[in-house]
């Protein structure tokens, strides 16, 4: 049990010190940015986000979920297809 425990507070070290960056950033932010700018910049990384979502189009996660079931030269093949997918995704997004 105690193993166990041990393995998880090992991989979940990355969010805690990610909550703990944000608390303490969060304040010091609202006291540097006004809340006009801070809207601003709210919209543009919402507008990335979404960006982001359509560029890859799920595609970073089919190759994840598929590696380990094709062979070598078939995997380069998915890595390919998948690269292939979100280069043109990201230069229709671009024009």
């Amino acid at each position: 049990m105690r193993k166990y425990l041990k393995l998880f507070f090992a991989f979940s070290l990355g969010t805690w010190l990610k909550a703990a960056v944000t608390l303490i950033t969060a304040p010091l932010i609202s006291y540097l940015i006004k809340p006009d700018e801070f809207g601003k910049a709210s919209m543009y990384s919402m507008f990335f986000q979404v960006l982001y979502v359509l560029m890859f189009l799920g595609s970073d996660h089919a190759f994840v979920r598929y590696f380990y079931e094709k062979r070598e030269p078939e995997r380069r093949e998915l890595l390919w297809n998948c690269l292939y997918i979100s280069l043109i995704a990201s230069t229709i997004i671009a024009v």
